[in-house]
């Protein structure tokens, strides 16, 4: 929806909608403890147009001493799809670290037969096809907070994660008319191939002045996002069973995008009311 805001643990993960559906991709669900809707979101998001947030909330490590987690599955649609990933948290008095590293795949495979005409009713378009889509995911997330006293804490997070694999196809046409006697061939293929590696750091302060909510928060974050896709394009073209005679053509498209984001913000909240 347009003008909605998806928080990572409360903070802004700086990223287009088709960068943020591959990330949440790469994303083990069991890495998510909870997800919070909120429909009017608070006034430092306004002026972001914020229509509304969802925020990730990510598990955290509440036991002291060091426990974790093995994980292993497999799922068939057509395709192999296996996953594979572990976690460790590590708890001690004031100390509070815990790390995270998932793989895991995804895919479909289509094939499509159909048949229609054009708008006069005359030529029969008959269409074999077949779509396959693989893409291999690797997520790794780490932080570390430490709790200076029952008011003042400091921490920073590290998120890692790499998503690249093939999206391809192939189809072939025939194409006839009862006013012609000649049959018309199409053959096309394409392939895409695409690379995204996205890194975010943050480093944050939380300071509690008060049981009623007064408390001040600051964020140092980067963000770097490093996208690209090779996309091939091969259509040829005959006429009954002239092959000596095929018209051919290929396209050849590459796009690279590299970007990266700094940004340091500092929040004081203050309740306000006679019961404050």
């Amino acid at each position: 929806k347009s003008g909605v805001m998806v928080l990572l643990d409360d903070r802004q993960t700086y990223m287009s909608a088709k960068d943020l559906a591959d990330f949440l991709r790469a994303m083990p669900a069991d890495n998510i403890q909870s997800i919070e809707v909120i429909n009017n979101p608070p006034a430092k998001y306004d002026a972001e147009g914020a229509a509304g947030l969802i925020n990730l909330v990510l598990k955290k490590n509440t036991y002291n001493g060091i426990n974790g987690n093995l994980h292993i599955g497999h799922q068939y649609n057509g395709i192999h799809t296996p996953s594979l990933g572990g976690t460790v948290n590590f708890k001690k008095k004031k100390w509070t670290s815990n790390i995270s590293l998932n793989h895991n795949q995804w895919g479909r495979k289509l094939d499509l037969l159909r048949r229609f005409q054009v708008d006069n009713g005359l030529s029969v378009f008959d269409q074999k096809a077949r779509m396959k889509l693989i893409t291999k995911n690797i997520f790794f997330s780490g932080g570390t907070d430490y709790q200076i006293n029952d008011k003042h804490s400091l921490g920073i997070n590290l998120q890692a994660s790499t998503q690249n694999g093939d999206d391809g196809g192939n189809s072939f046409t025939t194409i006839t008319n009862p006013q012609s006697t000649e049959v018309n061939y199409i053959n096309a293929l394409n392939d895409t191939k695409f690379d995204n590696t996205r890194i975010f750091g943050n480093f944050h302060y939380i300071g509690k002045f008060d049981t009623l909510g007064t408390k001040l928060t600051a964020d140092f974050d980067y963000s770097n996002m490093d996208a690209s896709s090779l996309i091939f394009l091969n259509n040829s073209y005959w006429i009954d069973d002239d092959r000596a005679n095929e018209d051919f053509n290929s396209v050849k498209t590459g796009n690279d995008m590299v970007y990266s984001i700094y940004t340091a913000k500092t929040d004081f909240t203050k309740p306000m009311g006679e019961n404050k």
